[in-house]
């Protein structure tokens, strides 16, 4: 039981670190887009 648990969590730092990239790089898409189209 406790080693499901420790695979859930694991499995599920995983899926925020992934969540987390994405979000960071859609960002700096978007202000590298902004800045293009800025200046």
């Amino acid at each position: 039981m406790a080693l499901m648990g420790v695979m859930r969590l694991e499995l599920e730092m995983k899926v925020i670190v992934q969540v987390m990239a994405g979000v960071l790089l859609f960002t700096i898409y978007s202000l590298t887009i902004t800045v293009i189209i800025c200046t």
